[in-house]
Order: C-alpha cells, then sequence, then structure tokens
C-alpha cells in the first residue's frame, strides 16, 4: 500500500501550531466565581453578551486624561452580561509580549422566564450573590488596569523599533555625507 504524505505544509505548520497552543487558553479562565455555582442553580446557556479586551500597551506613556478615559469606559462597559479581559503588552517585555491578567464574566440576572422555576429563598440568594459579583468584578478589573497604567513607560530606547529607526536614520545620514 502507498504511503500517503501532506502535500501541503501549510497544513502541518497549523496543525503543529494548534498542538503548541493549546495550553495556553488566554482569557479563558474566570477569575469571577460563579453565583449560579454558588447558589445551585443552573446557568443561562449564554452566560454573557458583551465581551470587552482592556489591552494596555506598556511602550506609550499616556496622559492623565487617557488613563482616566480606560477607567471611565470599563465603569460604564462592565455591566452584567460581560465578560473581560484585562491584559498587557510591550514590544520590549523580553519574550512576555502579551500578559493576561485577569479574566472574569460578570453573570446575567435569572431570565425572567426562568423565575417561576425557581425557589423564592435561591433566586433571592442569586440576587444577593450577582450584586457583590458585579461589585468584586469591578474592583478587579479597574484595580488591575489602574495598576497596570501607572506602571506604562515612554522609554523608546528600550524598544526594538527605535533601534531599527535609529539605525535606518543613522544610514540615511550616512547617504547625505
Amino acid at each position: 500500500m502507498p504511503r500517503r504524505t501532506l502535500k501541503s505544509p501549510w497544513i502541518v505548520s497549523i496543525a503543529a501550531s494548534l498542538m503548541l497552543a493549546s495550553p495556553v487558553y488566554a482569557g479563558l479562565v474566570n477569575d469571577v466565581p460563579s453565583c449560579y455555582v454558588a447558589t445551585h442553580i443552573a446557568p443561562s446557556d449564554k452566560p454573557y453578551d458583551n465581551l470587552l479586551y482592556v489591552l494596555i500597551d506598556q511602550t506609550v506613556k499616556l496622559d492623565p486624561t487617557l488613563k482616566q478615559s480606560v477607567v471611565d469606559n470599563m465603569m460604564r462597559l462592565l455591566v452584567p452580561g460581560s465578560k473581560f479581559v484585562v491584559a498587557e503588552f510591550s514590544a520590549f517585555s523580553q519574550g512576555h509580549y502579551l500578559n493576561v491578567l485577569h479574566t472574569g464574566i460578570i453573570e446575567k440576572p435569572l431570565d425572567s422566564s426562568r423565575v417561576s422555576n425557581t425557589s423564592i429563598q435561591a433566586a433571592k440568594q442569586l440576587e444577593q450573590c450577582l450584586n457583590m459579583q458585579k461589585t468584586y468584578a469591578l474592583n478587579m478589573a479597574l484595580s488591575t488596569a489602574t495598576q497596570v497604567l501607572k506602571t506604562d513607560t515612554s522609554s523608546l530606547d528600550q524598544s526594538g523599533h527605535y533601534v531599527g529607526f535609529e539605525d535606518s536614520f543613522t544610514r540615511c545620514l550616512a547617504g547625505f555625507r
């Protein structure tokens, strides 16, 4: 029987990439405890409607107004039914270009169609838990983003982009001499 070989090398590279990347699940771990699990109520089929990525570039120094805008928008957008990912990235962080700091889901309240099938006590416990969960998640996301925003830098001399620019600029100057 003849041996089959893959004729497309890109299929092999995609398969290898997926196998190598499989242990990394950036943004898949929920750092916010589930109220549905805590109250033993089956969660919704679709736990969130909104997805918010807050990716903060450490190579750019943001002015205070822009930093406050990030916080204000997070407060406005992080509502029940939202999943969030707070991460930092940098072009010069020595091989750690993206660091996911926190991921969480602020769960939606119990759907009105399910309220009549849930005990009054369980529904009250869920409602109380969801209020605490929202506060917990907001504090986690906002404090993480605020901490990252405090550590930004404008030291472009650490950046590979600056080195490339400096080298190109030096060559251009040499061409004019």
